[in-house]
């Protein structure tokens, strides 16, 4: 098989991955309304679809859907974060009331910067005294800076089908987008220490 070909089948594999995820998405969404279902977030609903289709995938062969999901499986992490996290960040931010979000801004600042470094102090320990894994202080930090930055995605649903307010979903969407910015910025600073590429200010 020529290299051509090759990238037509990888790219044939993604187009029926994503046809296929859409159809899921929509059956998900058209069940969450049904009594008794709707109190599912949506986001929650899909996760629970993809960890059965992945099961599925592993203990019986889905022929060609099968491919396709191990294309998926395979597809480099950077690629998958340029393709999908500018729309997540670009919705969140259009969906947000400029208005509202800059009387919150001060509060979501706080929750993001000053947040952010607390809970990553608190991941750092422990991860540090509790997972056997040996890791020093840097290597914890940065676990924990991983981990830091939250998603407000299932929270803000359920908020919505609760009635909360709109200034307190406003609040959480505001600070998840500041605080993926710090914690990337801290995620940044602790990995430069475990490699042991140092950085001056300006860097």
């Amino acid at each position: 098989m020529s290299h051509g070909s090759e990238c037509q089948e990888h790219a044939d594999r993604i187009v029926m991955w994503v046809a296929v995820a859409l159809v899921i998405g929509a059956i998900v969404k058209t069940l969450g309304q049904l009594p008794y279902l709707d109190a599912i977030p949506f986001s929650v609903s899909m996760l629970v679809s993809g960890l059965v289709v992945g099961g599925i995938n592993m203990e019986h062969d889905l022929g060609v859907y099968g491919k396709a999901v191990d294309a998926m499986i395979d597809i480099d992490a950077h690629l998958f974060l340029m393709i999908f996290i500018p729309p997540v960040i670009f919705e969140s931010a259009y969906k947000s009331n400029f208005h509202l979000m800059r009387r919150i801004a001060g509060q979501a600042l706080i929750l993001a910067v000053p947040g952010v470094v607390i809970s990553l102090i608190l991941i750092a320990v422990i991860a540090r005294y509790f997972f056997d894994y040996g890791w020093g202080w840097y290597t914890a930090l940065m676990f924990g800076s991983i981990l830091s930055a939250t998603d407000p995605v299932a929270v803000v649903s359920i908020l919505g089908s609760l009635g909360a307010s709109k200034q307190l979903s406003t609040l959480i969407e505001g600070e998840s987008l500041f605080n993926d910015g710090s914690a990337y910025v801290l995620f940044l600073l602790w990995k430069d220490y475990v490699t042991g590429d140092y950085r001056d200010a300006g860097e």
